[in-house]
């Protein structure tokens, strides 16, 4: 059978993120997993369009991933609830955040 891959496609910039997102998508990945924004540490208005843009631009299933004590950012739930809410390409969330 085949195993399912998630592919980590966090980058330092959304458009890094969206190239190896659709890179992921090419080569079969069946889902990207996309940490935060670590560079920039984006507020929640950012969190939200940085994800949104990315969703906008590629097909593949995206887990959002919270992990702010290597990030310096949170992923609020307004932000998750707001994502979901919009994009059903969002499937899951793996959250670290403890």
């Amino acid at each position: 059978g085949k195993v399912p891959v998630i592919a980590g496609t966090g980058e330092t910039g959304t458009k890094l993120v969206v190239d190896a997102t659709r890179h992921a998508q090419e080569v079969g990945a069946d889902a990207a997993i996309v940490v935060t924004p670590y560079y920039l540490k984006p507020k929640d208005k950012g969190l939200y369009e940085h994800y949104a843009r990315i969703c906008g631009k590629t097909d593949i299933p995206i887990v959002l991933y919270n992990f702010p004590q290597l990030t310096g950012v949170s992923l609020t739930w307004t932000v998750v609830e707001d994502l979901v809410e919009e994009f059903d390409q969002i499937v899951g969330i793996k959250d670290s955040s403890g």
